[in-house]
């Protein structure tokens, strides 16, 4: 995720707007949940570098139908992967648990310090962070709130009674 993030800012050369197709939540959490796949690293933790520019591609494909405003498709991506980067980020923060155990709300909290701080910094990120319950939602899978600051982006677009907290 942090890559992601990394290489967004690195093909963009001015910071992006959001684009006016991805406004609307639903739209936002389906585009993510349609580019949702480890970005260069599989299962095991080894870096897949040919995956990796495949995915790279499908992603600008799959940008172009939803982001038609935009035109370079550098620019397409990098709002693609700083969107993506802050919907996982936060999705796996606020997840019950995750590979490397249970979540806790202390966790949660420690957690979104850097995730809120990271979304202040770029609006794409925070975007994404918002779209998290959403995609959680679409995927069926619980999730909670506690412990995640009553500012936080995250909650946003929370829908009372969604969480599973």
């Amino acid at each position: 995720m942090v890559i992601a993030l990394s290489l967004s800012r690195g093909l963009a050369e001015l910071p992006l707007p959001l684009p006016a197709a991805l406004a609307d939540i639903e739209a936002r959490a389906a585009f993510i949940l349609l580019i949702d796949k480890p970005l260069l690293v599989d299962a095991a933790g080894i870096a897949q570098w040919e995956e990796f520019g495949s995915h790279l591609h499908a992603i600008a494909q799959a940008s172009t139908e939803v982001m038609a405003e935009v035109r370079s498709e550098l620019d397409r991506v990098s709002i693609a992967l700083a969107l993506w980067s802050g919907c996982t980020m936060a999705a796996k923060a606020i997840a019950f648990e995750t590979r490397s155990g249970k979540n806790t709300a202390a966790g949660r909290a420690e957690q979104f310090a850097s995730i809120d701080e990271l979304a202040l910094q770029d609006a794409l990120f925070g975007a994404g962070v918002e779209a998290a319950p959403t995609l959680k939602i679409r995927r069926a899978q619980p999730y909670s709130l506690d412990g995640v600051p009553h500012a936080s982006p995250v909650r946003r677009y929370a829908r009372q009674g969604q969480s599973w907290s």
